[in-house]
Protein backbone atom coordinates (compact mmCIF):
# COMPACT_ATOMS: atom_id res chain seq x y z
CA UNK A 1 0.00 0.00 0.00
CA UNK A 2 1.61 3.40 -0.81
CA UNK A 3 0.07 7.00 -0.11
CA UNK A 4 -0.52 7.69 -4.03
CA UNK A 5 -2.68 4.81 -3.70
CA UNK A 6 -4.66 5.97 -1.11
CA UNK A 7 -4.65 9.24 -2.45
CA UNK A 8 -6.09 7.55 -6.10
CA UNK A 9 -8.92 5.47 -4.11
CA UNK A 10 -9.88 8.63 -2.09
CA UNK A 11 -10.55 10.79 -5.71
CA UNK A 12 -12.35 7.96 -6.79
CA UNK A 13 -14.72 7.68 -3.72
CA UNK A 14 -15.40 11.54 -4.12
CA UNK A 15 -15.96 11.38 -7.40
CA UNK A 16 -18.66 8.69 -6.89
CA UNK A 17 -20.40 10.35 -3.94
CA UNK A 18 -20.46 13.87 -5.82
CA UNK A 19 -21.47 12.77 -9.12
CA UNK A 20 -23.41 9.95 -8.79
CA UNK A 21 -26.70 12.18 -8.11
CA UNK A 22 -26.27 14.30 -10.90
CA UNK A 23 -25.89 11.37 -13.22
CA UNK A 24 -29.14 9.29 -12.09
CA UNK A 25 -31.71 12.16 -10.90
CA UNK A 26 -30.39 15.50 -12.47
CA UNK A 27 -29.11 13.85 -16.07
CA UNK A 28 -31.59 10.62 -15.78
CA UNK A 29 -28.79 8.69 -17.11
CA UNK A 30 -27.85 4.81 -16.58
CA UNK A 31 -27.31 4.61 -13.01
CA UNK A 32 -23.92 5.22 -12.43
CA UNK A 33 -24.02 2.77 -9.03
CA UNK A 34 -26.79 0.70 -10.30
CA UNK A 35 -26.04 -2.99 -8.69
CA UNK A 36 -22.87 -5.27 -7.45
CA UNK A 37 -21.30 -4.63 -10.78
CA UNK A 38 -20.86 -0.59 -10.86
CA UNK A 39 -20.56 0.26 -14.22
CA UNK A 40 -18.88 3.89 -13.44
CA UNK A 41 -16.07 2.39 -11.51
CA UNK A 42 -14.88 -0.30 -13.51
CA UNK A 43 -15.68 1.46 -16.70
CA UNK A 44 -13.04 3.99 -15.35
CA UNK A 45 -10.36 1.62 -14.28
CA UNK A 46 -10.64 0.38 -18.17
CA UNK A 47 -10.52 3.60 -19.53
CA UNK A 48 -7.60 4.28 -16.58
CA UNK A 49 -5.84 1.09 -18.07
CA UNK A 50 -6.24 1.87 -21.71
CA UNK A 51 -5.83 5.79 -21.69
CA UNK A 52 -3.81 6.93 -18.45
CA UNK A 53 -1.58 4.11 -17.96
CA UNK A 54 0.21 4.09 -21.34
CA UNK A 55 1.07 7.73 -21.23
CA UNK A 56 2.64 7.20 -17.64
CA UNK A 57 4.52 4.56 -19.04
CA UNK A 58 6.47 6.17 -21.92
CA UNK A 59 6.64 9.34 -19.42
CA UNK A 60 8.54 7.53 -16.95
CA UNK A 61 7.96 3.96 -15.68
CA UNK A 62 8.03 4.59 -12.05
CA UNK A 63 4.48 6.22 -12.61
CA UNK A 64 3.09 3.25 -13.38
CA UNK A 65 0.78 2.04 -10.36
CA UNK A 66 1.18 -1.66 -9.72
CA UNK A 67 -1.50 -4.04 -9.58
CA UNK A 68 -1.61 -3.67 -5.61
CA UNK A 69 -1.75 -0.15 -6.09
CA UNK A 70 -4.92 -0.27 -8.19
CA UNK A 71 -6.49 -2.84 -5.86
CA UNK A 72 -5.94 -0.76 -3.19
CA UNK A 73 -7.47 2.41 -5.07
CA UNK A 74 -10.40 0.27 -6.63
CA UNK A 75 -10.72 -1.19 -3.50
CA UNK A 76 -11.30 2.56 -1.59
CA UNK A 77 -13.49 3.64 -4.49
CA UNK A 78 -16.07 0.71 -4.33
CA UNK A 79 -16.42 0.69 -0.55
CA UNK A 80 -17.90 4.75 -1.42
CA UNK A 81 -20.86 2.88 -3.73
CA UNK A 82 -22.71 2.22 -0.93
CA UNK A 83 -23.44 5.86 -0.02
CA UNK A 84 -25.04 7.52 -2.23
CA UNK A 85 -26.93 5.06 -3.84
CA UNK A 86 -29.19 2.38 -2.19
CA UNK A 87 -26.64 1.02 0.85
CA UNK A 88 -27.34 4.28 2.27
CA UNK A 89 -29.06 7.87 0.74
CA UNK A 90 -32.13 6.41 -1.45
CA UNK A 91 -33.14 4.28 1.66
CA UNK A 92 -32.00 5.93 5.04
CA UNK A 93 -34.44 8.57 5.68
CA UNK A 94 -37.39 5.98 4.77
CA UNK A 95 -36.00 3.86 7.09
CA UNK A 96 -35.72 6.32 9.94
CA UNK A 97 -39.34 7.58 9.62
CA UNK A 98 -41.44 4.71 7.76
CA UNK A 99 -41.77 2.79 10.63
CA UNK A 100 -43.97 5.71 12.90
CA UNK A 101 -46.04 6.29 9.67
CA UNK A 102 -46.20 3.03 8.95
CA UNK A 103 -47.69 2.32 13.35
CA UNK A 104 -50.05 5.60 12.30
CA UNK A 105 -51.48 4.06 9.34
CA UNK A 106 -51.64 0.22 9.29
CA UNK A 107 -53.95 -1.26 12.02
CA UNK A 108 -51.41 -4.00 11.52
CA UNK A 109 -48.01 -2.65 12.61
CA UNK A 110 -50.09 -1.42 16.05
CA UNK A 111 -51.32 -4.61 16.61
CA UNK A 112 -48.06 -6.41 16.03
CA UNK A 113 -46.41 -3.39 17.43
CA UNK A 114 -43.58 -3.42 15.18
CA UNK A 115 -42.14 -0.03 16.18
CA UNK A 116 -41.30 -1.58 19.69
CA UNK A 117 -38.93 -4.43 17.69
CA UNK A 118 -36.82 -1.46 15.85
CA UNK A 119 -34.13 -0.21 17.94
CA UNK A 120 -34.46 3.43 19.05
CA UNK A 121 -31.20 4.07 17.60
CA UNK A 122 -32.45 3.71 13.96
CA UNK A 123 -35.61 5.88 14.91
CA UNK A 124 -35.51 9.88 14.28
CA UNK A 125 -37.07 11.56 17.58
CA UNK A 126 -40.28 12.21 17.04
CA UNK A 127 -40.91 13.59 20.43
CA UNK A 128 -40.95 17.56 19.58
CA UNK A 129 -43.43 17.70 16.65
CA UNK A 130 -44.22 14.07 16.00
CA UNK A 131 -46.90 14.76 13.04
CA UNK A 132 -45.08 17.34 11.76
CA UNK A 133 -42.30 14.96 11.27
CA UNK A 134 -44.75 12.27 10.09
CA UNK A 135 -46.67 14.55 7.31
CA UNK A 136 -43.64 16.12 5.93
CA UNK A 137 -41.93 12.28 5.46
CA UNK A 138 -45.45 11.08 3.86
CA UNK A 139 -45.68 14.53 1.51
CA UNK A 140 -42.31 14.18 -0.06
CA UNK A 141 -43.17 11.07 -0.78
CA UNK A 142 -45.81 12.05 -2.51
CA UNK A 143 -43.64 14.77 -4.42
CA UNK A 144 -40.98 12.66 -5.21
CA UNK A 145 -43.74 9.79 -6.40
CA UNK A 146 -45.53 12.38 -8.37
CA UNK A 147 -42.86 13.70 -9.58
CA UNK A 148 -42.74 17.04 -8.21
CA UNK A 149 -40.45 19.47 -7.35
CA UNK A 150 -37.20 19.17 -6.03
CA UNK A 151 -35.57 15.37 -7.09
CA UNK A 152 -39.18 13.86 -8.26
CA UNK A 153 -39.00 16.57 -11.15
CA UNK A 154 -35.57 15.45 -12.47
CA UNK A 155 -35.94 11.73 -11.76
CA UNK A 156 -37.57 9.06 -13.90
CA UNK A 157 -39.27 5.86 -12.66
CA UNK A 158 -36.51 4.06 -11.28
CA UNK A 159 -35.44 7.11 -9.24
CA UNK A 160 -39.05 7.27 -8.50
CA UNK A 161 -39.79 3.49 -7.27
CA UNK A 162 -38.94 3.92 -3.55
CA UNK A 163 -41.12 6.34 -2.74
CA UNK A 164 -43.99 5.23 -5.00
CA UNK A 165 -44.11 1.42 -3.24
CA UNK A 166 -43.67 3.37 0.41
CA UNK A 167 -47.31 5.66 -0.14
CA UNK A 168 -48.76 2.35 -1.37
CA UNK A 169 -47.54 1.05 1.86
CA UNK A 170 -49.25 4.10 3.84
CA UNK A 171 -52.51 3.35 2.47
CA UNK A 172 -55.84 4.81 2.53
CA UNK A 173 -54.25 8.12 4.26
CA UNK A 174 -52.35 8.63 0.59
CA UNK A 175 -55.24 8.13 -1.55
CA UNK A 176 -56.77 11.63 -1.59
CA UNK A 177 -53.30 13.26 -2.10
CA UNK A 178 -52.21 11.06 -4.74
CA UNK A 179 -55.83 11.28 -6.60
CA UNK A 180 -55.52 15.40 -6.11
CA UNK A 181 -52.15 14.55 -7.60
CA UNK A 182 -53.11 12.83 -10.73
CA UNK A 183 -55.75 15.21 -11.68
CA UNK A 184 -53.39 18.13 -11.47
CA UNK A 185 -50.96 16.11 -13.86
CA UNK A 186 -53.80 16.32 -16.35
CA UNK A 187 -53.82 19.81 -16.18
CA UNK A 188 -50.08 20.67 -16.58
CA UNK A 189 -49.38 23.22 -18.99
CA UNK A 190 -45.90 21.79 -19.72
CA UNK A 191 -47.60 18.31 -20.93
CA UNK A 192 -47.43 17.48 -24.95
CA UNK A 193 -50.61 18.47 -26.99
CA UNK A 194 -53.15 16.04 -27.40
CA UNK A 195 -51.09 13.59 -29.93
CA UNK A 196 -47.65 13.68 -29.05
CA UNK A 197 -48.45 12.51 -25.11
CA UNK A 198 -49.83 9.31 -26.69
CA UNK A 199 -46.29 8.48 -27.70
CA UNK A 200 -45.11 9.41 -23.59
CA UNK A 201 -43.79 5.86 -22.61
CA UNK A 202 -43.96 6.17 -18.50
CA UNK A 203 -47.04 6.68 -16.80
CA UNK A 204 -47.29 9.37 -13.54
CA UNK A 205 -45.80 8.40 -10.40
CA UNK A 206 -49.00 8.93 -8.37
CA UNK A 207 -50.57 6.13 -10.93
CA UNK A 208 -47.94 3.94 -9.45
CA UNK A 209 -48.85 4.18 -6.35
CA UNK A 210 -52.10 4.05 -6.54
CA UNK A 211 -52.45 1.20 -8.98
CA UNK A 212 -50.46 -0.60 -5.39
CA UNK A 213 -52.87 0.50 -2.88
CA UNK A 214 -56.02 -1.89 -3.98
CA UNK A 215 -59.47 -1.01 -3.04
CA UNK A 216 -59.15 1.99 -1.56
CA UNK A 217 -58.55 3.55 -4.26
CA UNK A 218 -60.75 1.99 -6.25
CA UNK A 219 -63.48 3.87 -6.85
CA UNK A 220 -61.40 7.66 -6.89
CA UNK A 221 -59.66 5.73 -10.22
CA UNK A 222 -63.39 5.04 -11.60
CA UNK A 223 -64.51 8.95 -10.98
CA UNK A 224 -60.80 10.04 -12.79
CA UNK A 225 -62.12 7.47 -15.93
CA UNK A 226 -64.28 10.53 -16.33
CA UNK A 227 -62.03 13.33 -15.83
CA UNK A 228 -61.77 15.84 -19.15
CA UNK A 229 -58.06 15.29 -19.59
CA UNK A 230 -56.56 12.71 -21.37
CA UNK A 231 -53.81 11.97 -19.64
CA UNK A 232 -55.77 11.40 -16.25
CA UNK A 233 -58.23 8.74 -17.63
CA UNK A 234 -55.23 6.68 -19.24
CA UNK A 235 -52.98 7.06 -15.73
CA UNK A 236 -56.46 5.72 -14.22
CA UNK A 237 -57.20 3.13 -16.36
CA UNK A 238 -53.54 1.95 -16.32
CA UNK A 239 -53.75 2.31 -11.88
CA UNK A 240 -56.53 -0.24 -11.57
CA UNK A 241 -55.07 -2.68 -14.26
CA UNK A 242 -52.20 -2.69 -11.58
CA UNK A 243 -54.86 -3.86 -8.81
CA UNK A 244 -55.76 -6.71 -11.10
CA UNK A 245 -58.72 -8.76 -9.70
CA UNK A 246 -59.03 -6.11 -6.86
CA UNK A 247 -60.19 -3.48 -9.48
CA UNK A 248 -63.44 -5.80 -10.26
CA UNK A 249 -65.51 -3.39 -9.18
CA UNK A 250 -64.07 -0.83 -11.96
CA UNK A 251 -65.28 -3.43 -14.96
CA UNK A 252 -68.03 -1.48 -16.89
CA UNK A 253 -66.10 1.89 -16.34
CA UNK A 254 -63.37 0.50 -18.20
CA UNK A 255 -65.43 -1.07 -20.34
CA UNK A 256 -66.84 2.31 -21.06
CA UNK A 257 -63.36 3.42 -22.16
CA UNK A 258 -62.98 1.29 -24.71
CA UNK A 259 -65.38 3.81 -26.96
CA UNK A 260 -62.76 7.25 -26.02
CA UNK A 261 -61.30 9.08 -28.61
CA UNK A 262 -58.12 8.81 -27.55
CA UNK A 263 -56.04 5.21 -28.31
CA UNK A 264 -53.67 5.06 -25.87
CA UNK A 265 -57.01 5.16 -23.54
CA UNK A 266 -58.21 2.67 -25.29
CA UNK A 267 -55.47 0.22 -25.10
CA UNK A 268 -54.74 1.20 -21.78
CA UNK A 269 -58.69 0.52 -20.46
CA UNK A 270 -58.21 -2.79 -22.55
CA UNK A 271 -54.53 -3.86 -20.70
CA UNK A 272 -56.80 -3.08 -17.61
CA UNK A 273 -59.57 -5.58 -18.21
CA UNK A 274 -57.07 -8.37 -18.91
CA UNK A 275 -55.08 -8.02 -16.03
CA UNK A 276 -58.25 -7.67 -14.13
CA UNK A 277 -59.17 -11.21 -15.24
CA UNK A 278 -61.89 -13.73 -13.75
CA UNK A 279 -64.54 -10.55 -12.63
CA UNK A 280 -64.17 -8.59 -16.19
CA UNK A 281 -65.93 -11.24 -18.59
CA UNK A 282 -68.39 -9.30 -19.67
CA UNK A 283 -65.50 -7.26 -21.35
CA UNK A 284 -65.13 -9.77 -24.24
CA UNK A 285 -67.91 -8.44 -26.97
CA UNK A 286 -66.46 -4.98 -26.15
CA UNK A 287 -62.41 -6.06 -26.68
CA UNK A 288 -63.09 -7.92 -29.74
CA UNK A 289 -63.52 -4.63 -32.50
CA UNK A 290 -60.70 -3.15 -30.51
Amino acid sequence: MTIRAVLLGLFGAMAVCGFTYLNDVVMRQTPLIGNHMPIGVYGGLILFLLLVHPVLARVRRRLCLSGRELAVALTLTLVSCCIPASGLMRNLTAVMVAPYAFTQTQPGWREQGIIDLTPQAMRVDVSVDRDVVIDGFLKGLLLAAAGRGGVGRHAGPVARRPPIYALGAAGEAAVAPLVDALRAAGRDPGLPDDHAWARVRDMHGAGHALGSMGAPAVAPLVELLEDETQWTRANAAFALGEMDSAAGAAVQALIRCLRDDNDRIVRTAAGALGQIGAPAPSAVPDLRPC
